[in-house]
C-alpha cells in the first residue's frame, strides 16, 4: 500500500462482515467530506505569506536590484 514496514496499517485492517456495509457507508462519508474541505482549501490564498517568506521576498528584491536596467 505504499505504507512504511513500521505503519499500523501495512497489512490492512480488520473490519467484521457484520459492520462491512456501515462501515463502508462511514468512510465514503469520509471521504466525501474531506474532498468538499479540499474544495473549499483551493480557494484560499496566503495573505501575510510564509515564515521566512520575507527572507526570500528581500533576497528577490536585492536580486532584482542588481541586475542592470534594459
Amino acid at each position: 500500500m505504499g505504507l512504511p514496514e513500521d505503519h499500523p496499517l501495512k497489512e490492512g485492517e480488520l473490519i467484521s462482515l457484520d459492520n462491512l456495509v456501515q462501515e463502508v457507508q462511514t468512510r465514503l462519508a469520509r471521504k466525501e467530506q474531506l474532498d468538499g474541505i479540499t474544495q473549499q482549501a483551493e480557494g484560499l490564498k496566503v495573505v501575510d505569506g510564509i515564515k521566512g517568506e520575507e527572507v526570500k521576498a528581500a533576497a528577490a528584491a536585492a536580486a532584482e536590484a542588481a541586475q542592470p536596467a534594459e
